[in-house]
């Protein structure tokens, strides 16, 4: 049976081919979802009727995936049986609405409604009808889309400038050279008329479409013409003083000219186009607050180093270090209450100093090393229950710069654990502090009987007794700076103690051959497979974040390279290294097949 359009929705479609006014396609499917709404006692025909008009305008151009076309849903779920859903789903279509579709293109004249008509036929008739394309539509399309912009029947530039990039992606589909060159002649014209130079959406096509695309017949005075007007775009978004002052855009448009440049030869002209957005940013950093200021500035910086501008590099690190200084002062300390009773807390500490000395402090590594398991479940639920909250990214400002960060959960679940670690390990501070007084107090803990349990692990070797020795007698008197400068280096050595013990080499070649080896550093031994297995997941990311990833802690690389502040070498961090010899000792030797 042929389908039947409802009378309203067939009144609204003929009213806007007729008005030839300035349309946008989800703007006619919301018009016609509202009369559909209002509709009553549809039968099942003027339902599809009703559809096939809809889903027309509510495919989305450009998102293509999963069918493999131009257009596709709006939007996609998973039922609760696993089975994926689209709205609207092509596979409600079939050959009688592709049908009704090919009839609507010679019944409209509005170029807008048929351009949708036509190019739907011709993308969406296999995926939906397995019917064979006619190239015939996708011609259609392509005059429509430039009929709508030589009319400017369009609402916003940005919309003109992805239906001439569709007609072009058709003509060179088609290999149809008198289209391609229609189009290409109404890019060109285009910025004139419509385009504005704070906007890319408006003139980006010019250089991705035209002048990257060898496929696109261009003469020396269009090669020319599209080169002057990003020069121009690029002069005018670069001056503060400018109405369209935005560096964003002045950007886009010098790295687009930096890559015409850098290919053939221009070496001038391509640092000159980097420069002058880079100097935009840098104005612009000057007055913005440090964090703004850093995260504009960073980019450039790179952008600057990439193509060896030395003074410029120089000058944008020193602005951003200034800025840096400033940082931690601009950033809020964002808290959420946890209540503990004193009961509770008692019971705790006195669960955790249970038994002997060892047995307590054999507990405590275990206790206080963070689950990884535990951790990721947290993050997902985080990107569940606060989906916004997931999908933001995450950065560590340091020593005055960014030295780290991490995409969002979804994108970027191994870095978010870091983070995510390191806070955990934040949160344990004074719980751990409190634990370890606790055990000071039951025990009689001191520095021999420390050490008595440390020395039953292989890994603390008779050559190092001093030194921890010396570490932890700082330690209980409460110099807890050369608890840190002291102690962090002999844990690198107990790992690499462990690393021996499994049987693998703890150097590497040194440089370019002759001979010369050197020892494997905190870093690569944590990287070793074999050290992964022994440690486990758990202690592996707890050391690893706490002592040598700069998203986290990064306790070693801070004391190497003497970043640590007189701060920071206080009794949390103490506690802390303290703790990771407690979770070395919990390694104990293999025992012998006799044993």
């Amino acid at each position: 049976m042929p389908l039947v359009i409802p009378d309203a929705i067939q009144r609204a479609l003929r009213s806007l081919d007729e008005k030839r006014e300035q349309l946008v396609p989800y703007k006619i499917a919301g018009a016609i979802t509202e009369i559909r709404q209002s509709l009553t006692a549809q039968s099942r025909d003027e339902q599809s009727g009703a559809w096939a008009e809809l889903s027309a305008f509510q495919f989305a151009a450009g998102r293509g995936e999963p069918w493999g076309t131009y257009f596709g849903p709006l939007s996609s779920g998973t039922r609760s049986d696993g089975l994926e859903f689209y709205f609207p789903d092509v596979r409600e279509a079939d050959s009688e609405i592709v049908g009704y579709w090919k009839a609507r293109v010679s019944e409209v004249s509005h170029p807008v409604l048929r351009a949708r008509y036509a190019d739907v036929v011709w993308d969406l008739s296999e995926a939906a009808g397995k019917i064979r394309r006619d190239p015939s539509f996708a011609r259609i399309a392509i005059d429509s889309y430039i009929d709508t912009v030589d009319a400017g029947l369009f609402k916003a530039p940005t919309e003109a400038a992805l239906y001439l990039t569709r007609a072009m992606d058709l003509g060179l589909s088609l290999n149809d050279k008198a289209r391609v060159e229609r189009v290409r002649d109404c890019m060109l014209g285009f910025y004139d008329k419509h385009g504005i130079a704070s906007h890319p959406g408006t003139w980006g096509f010019l250089f991705d479409e035209l002048l990257q695309n060898k496929k696109i017949p261009l003469s020396e005075d269009q090669r020319k013409q599209i080169v002057d007007t990003l020069e121009n775009i690029l002069q005018i978004c670069s001056t503060l003083e400018s109405g369209d002052f935005d560096p964003f855009s002045a950007q886009s448009a010098a790295e687009r000219l930096a890559s015409y440049y850098h290919g053939r030869g221009k070496t001038e002209d391509r640092n000159r186009v980097i420069q002058t957005y880079g100097q935009a940013f840098e104005r612009i950093s000057q007055d913005a607050s440090s964090l703004l200021a850093m995260s504009w500035l960073a980019p450039v910086i790179d952008a600057y180093r990439n193509i060896g501008l030395a003074e410029d590099l120089k000058r944008a690190l020193l602005l951003y270090s200034g800025k840096g200084e400033s940082a931690n002062q601009e950033m809020k300390t964002i808290s959420v209450p946890v209540e503990i009773t004193q009961g509770e807390l008692e019971a705790y500490l006195e669960a955790m100093v249970d038994g002997s000395l060892e047995e307590c402090l054999i507990r405590m590594a275990r206790r206080f090393t963070p689950n990884v398991e535990e951790e990721r479940s947290l993050m997902q639920t985080i990107a569940k229950e606060h989906p916004l909250l997931g999908r933001i990214g995450v950065e560590k400002i340091a020593d005055g710069q960014v030295v780290g960060g991490a995409g969002s959960i979804i994108d970027d679940e191994e870095g978010r654990l870091v983070f995510q670690i390191a806070e955990r390990i934040g949160s344990y501070i004074g719980l751990l502090g409190l634990a370890l007084d606790r055990a000071r107090d039951r025990h009689q803990m001191a520095v021999d009987n420390v050490m008595g349990v440390l020395y039953k692990s292989p890994l603390f070797t008779e050559n190092r007794r001093t030194l921890i020795e010396d570490g932890f007698r700082a330690y209980f008197n409460g110099d807890f700076v050369k608890v840190i400068h002291v102690l962090i280096p002999q844990i690198e050595e107990c790992l690499r103690t462990l690393l021996k013990l499994s049987g693998e080499p703890v150097n590497k070649p040194k440089g370019q051959g002759k001979g010369l080896l050197q020892q494997k550093n905190l870093n690569e031994i944590l990287a070793e497979p074999t050290i992964g297995t022994k440690l486990g997941m758990d202690i592996r990311t707890y050391l690893l974040t706490l002592l040598a990833d700069a998203r986290g802690l990064n306790l070693r690389n801070r004391v190497s390279h003497g970043l640590m502040t007189a701060a920071e070498c206080s009794r949390p961090f103490a506690d802390r290294v303290f703790h990771v010899f407690l979770v070395l000792a919990s390694f104990r030797a293999e025992p012998t097949p006799s044993e």
